[in-house]
């Protein structure tokens, strides 16, 4: 539901602490902060990368006043934060030259990625009421959609989606708060010199189906949209009925009117008029981005300078395309790393996805001996049964990385990727078949991170087996309604199965037996 918050002053400071746990072996160039959200990786200097974090923090906050949650996610989103293009390449090889930053959500890996160094335009060029278009306001718009799906997984129409995280991402931290509502200077431009869509467009378009003009236009209107329902308090008590009608499953223009007391094209007029009148900012009492927070530091061993990004890219199982020049680069790493834990982890990891299952077998049994309590070690050794357990059709070794699946979440209780996987490997066990124990523990993966397409269809193949049908349906139609998601085959056809009440035939989502190479 929206939330809307008292937009007022607050007294607030910047201070920067030494980096703690300081050690005497060798270090590498990239940094580890770990705070209460997040674990930052990071090519920047230490001074940078505290200001990032506390913004980052802080934006937190914002969204955990604007947009409460009883029970929030328990799960720290990783944050790469790259020094150099070099960097920004070896985690994301698909990406245009103009990409700053993005969220990556998969079985295997949840992550962000933030590009410091592509700051289009600086905030000390921008007039007061302009929010820059730099690398932090591409971070907090992607972190916006992480928070949002990760804690509140219902039905938002696409406009809202976008417009939500624009509005909300261009949250510029001052010395007494944080101002909320300003506008970049391109969605400005767009606003003033584009052609306004139709509202019947606006209202139920996927943006990625659109063209880049009417995309670039359906994001300045959405995030116009947003900025409005902040300002107008009986048009966000309606918005709020309007996204309990779509998680119903309603048409999103017949449930307009009814939610809203206005027609959409009334709606659409009050829209073009606000764009006209001088657009309000504010500030949010009792919100600071402080560098001095409690931050757990440490310098990564040299192994990681040159692995770290690809090790990251491989991790998330990308199509074999996207991976090969991430695996030939740990596989080409310096013999004096190879007796070096987390390059041995690295070599596994690629050899798992896209090389010999034997020689990642070998590398982890050498691992194993004085490395057994690394939550991902225990990972990667169920992994890699768990792949040969599909080559092979051996069922003794879906039952032995079911146990280091569970070993790993042992260690580490929040490890939502581990127990997927042990799901995965006990209903492979029971032919298809979630007994109580295992649709407890597919509850208890989506719970971390719903926004997960896998872990989400597995649930709701759980509520299906148990005939609750109505639970699986709530389930999917957040992923089936939301853009960024291209892959609705999965997703549509349980939601077909759930409707009309039937079990469909077994299948694993986000299966680690191969790669899906559809996924772009």
């Amino acid at each position: 539901m929206l939330r809307r918050t008292v937009l007022q002053g607050m007294g607030a400071g910047l201070a920067l602490a030494p980096l703690a746990g300081a050690q005497t072996v060798r270090q590498g160039r990239w940094l580890r902060l770990e705070t209460a959200n997040f674990v930052v990786y990071s090519a920047a200097s230490e001074a940078r990368t505290r200001e990032e974090i506390a913004a980052v923090e802080g934006f937190h906050a914002l969204l955990s006043k604007i947009i409460p949650r009883k029970q929030p996610s328990t799960l720290k989103l990783p944050i790469y934060m790259t020094g150099n293009d070099e960097d920004f390449r070896d985690v994301a090889p698909w990406a245009d030259r103009d990409v700053m930053g993005f969220v990556h959500y998969s079985a295997e890996q949840i992550l962000a990625v933030s590009s410091l160094h592509k700051n289009v335009e600086r905030q000390r060029d921008m007039q007061k009421n302009v929010r820059a278009m730099d690398a932090r306001t591409v971070l907090l718009h992607e972190y916006a959609h992480h928070y949002i799906m990760a804690n509140n997984r219902v039905t938002y129409p696409s406009w809202y989606n976008e417009g939500i995280a624009e509005f909300l991402s261009t949250a510029d931290f001052v010395e007494d708060g944080v101002l909320v509502g300003k506008f970049t200077a391109a969605r400005a431009t767009w606003l003033a010199n584009a052609p306004w869509l139709n509202i019947t467009i606006f209202l139920t378009a996927n943006p990625n189906e659109l063209s880049n003009e009417k995309q670039g236009q359906f994001y300045a209107q959405a995030w116009l949209a947003a900025h409005y329902l902040f300002q107008a308090p009986e048009r966000a008590e309606g918005f709020d009925r309007y996204i309990t009608a779509l998680h119903d499953g309603a048409d999103p223009m017949a449930a307009f009117e009814p939610a809203f007391g206005i027609t959409a094209q009334a709606f659409d007029k009050e829209l073009r008029d606000y764009k006209n009148k001088p657009l309000k900012f504010g500030k949010v009492a009792g919100i600071t981005a402080n560098a001095s927070i409690e931050m757990k530091g440490e310098r990564l061993p040299v192994a990681a300078d040159n692995l770290l990004m690809p090790l990251a890219n491989v991790s998330c199982a990308r199509p074999t395309r996207y991976a090969m020049g991430s695996v030939a680069a740990i596989r080409n790493q310096p013999r004096k790393l190879e007796a070096d834990p987390f390059a041995i982890r690295a070599r596994a990891t690629a050899e798992i996805w896209y090389g010999d299952l034997g020689e990642a077998r070998k590398l982890l049994d050498r691992l194993l001996v004085t490395d057994t309590q690394n939550a991902e070690t225990q990972h990667l050794s169920g992994l890699c049964d768990l792949r040969a357990a599909y080559r092979t059709k051996d069922a003794a070794l879906f039952k032995k990385a079911r146990g280091a699946f569970a070993s790993a979440q042992k260690i580490d209780a929040t490890r939502a990727n581990s127990l997927f996987r042990y799901v995965e490997c006990g209903v492979q066990e029971a032919g298809g078949r979630f007994d109580d124990h295992f649709a407890d523990v597919a509850f208890m993966t989506y719970r971390l991170a719903p926004q997960v397409d896998g872990y989400a269809q597995a649930l709701a193949l759980a509520l299906i087996q148990q005939k609750r049908f109505a639970d699986a349906v709530l389930v999917l139609r957040p992923q089936i309604a939301d853009s960024h998601d291209s892959n609705k085959a999965l997703p549509q056809a349980l939601m077909e199965a759930a409707k009309a009440e039937k079990e469909p035939a077994f299948f694993w989502p986000e299966s680690a037996a191969a790669i899906d190479e559809t996924d772009d």
